[in-house]
């Protein structure tokens, strides 16, 4: 199976991925409800991004426990297994 065939984003993902392409856009916010998938497709664009080209990226939380908790040990496993299998 591919990623393309086992990781679809969501309609508005699709539509956050168009302005995270437009290099005019330099700021904009995602907003939604807890587990709306917000982290997780930050996280997949900057590991897309990483994969692709020599570049350093920094994913912060206001905490540290927090940024450990719900990336390091939650959001960024599952995004590597659901949408970047083979990495």
């Amino acid at each position: 199976m591919t990623e393309q065939e086992s990781f679809k984003l969501t309609s508005k993902q699709s539509t956050a991925l168009d302005l995270f392409i437009d290099e005019m856009i330099l700021n904009f916010m995602l907003y939604g409800g807890s587990r709306s998938g917000k982290t997780f497709f930050i996280c997949w664009c900057i590991f897309l991004r990483a994969s692709k080209i020599k570049s350093r990226h920094v994913i912060l939380r206001d905490k540290f426990n927090h940024a450990k908790r719900s990336l390091v040990k939650d959001t960024i496993p599952k995004m590597l297994s659901i949408a970047m299998p083979n990495l």
